[in-house]
């Protein structure tokens, strides 16, 4: 049986669906406004998820929820687009992320993104983040205490690192990543060994202590036995008369 074979064996025991039953690509979208905070509220503006103390856009939230319904059903997923659009005139944001069974190997089990708004002029803040350095950067964004509540977080890729650069208003920079975690291994990896059923052991029992008895009885464990016949010698009886 090939592995192919073992998966398939896998998710017909687990009761999970199968790959006909699950429509792909998945598109989950959503919206927010941060219009009643001024458009001078640029950090608001670009809260994707939250903005540290409160959820403002839940786009993380959102699309993980997705993502791990996904891999629980049987598929390894993958996020293959990131869409955005903001409005800094009216500080209204909409976004689309695309889900795609995983083609590469992987289990893409966690949407994250770190950014930046200003009111700059271009070269500035926040056009100098990357994903190499500053604070949106994958070495920081792994330090992220919303992806380390998940779990250990492994590989970690930019999706699309979007810009919002208008004329006038908030100007954004924000990088998507799609990242991996440990503890959510691929499909392939989760196909576990049979378990070997442990050797029963036999009881054993304490030796009973030897014990002699009658010089005519042969000694055994703790147990006596028919004694056995001597010969008769008739000349040693003769004689010893």
């Amino acid at each position: 049986m090939n592995l192919h074979e073992e998966v398939s064996r896998i998710k017909t025991m687990m009761g999970v669906i199968t790959e006909d039953e699950v429509t792909f690509p998945i598109i989950k979208s959503g919206s927010y406004s941060t219009a009643k905070n001024g458009k001078g509220d640029c950090d608001t503006f670009h809260s994707f998820n939250d903005n540290g103390k409160k959820e403002i856009g839940g786009m993380n939230r959102k699309v993980n929820e997705v993502l791990m319904d996904v891999y629980n059903k049987g598929f390894n997923p993958d996020i293959t687009a990131v869409d955005v659009e903001m409005n800094s005139d009216t500080m209204e944001v909409k976004w689309s992320v695309t889900i795609n069974k995983s083609e590469d190997g992987n289990a893409w089990t966690g949407l994250y993104s770190r950014g930046g708004g200003a009111m700059s002029q271009p070269g500035g803040y926040p056009d100098n983040l990357s994903p190499t350095s500053g604070h949106a950067s994958i070495k920081n964004s792994k330090t992220s205490n919303y992806i380390l509540k998940r779990g250990t977080p492994d590989k970690m890729v930019p999706v699309n690192i979007f810009v919002h650069s208008p004329k006038k208003g908030c100007r954004v920079k924000q990088i998507f990543y799609k990242y991996t975690l440990k503890e959510y291994p691929t499909l392939e990896e989760k196909v576990e060994k049979p378990k070997e059923e442990p050797i029963e052991k036999l009881p054993i029992g304490k030796p009973e202590p030897l014990q002699r008895y009658n010089d005519d009885i042969e000694i055994m464990l703790g147990k006596p036995t028919t004694p056995t016949p001597k010969k008769d010698n008739i000349i040693s009886r003769l004689f010893n008369k």
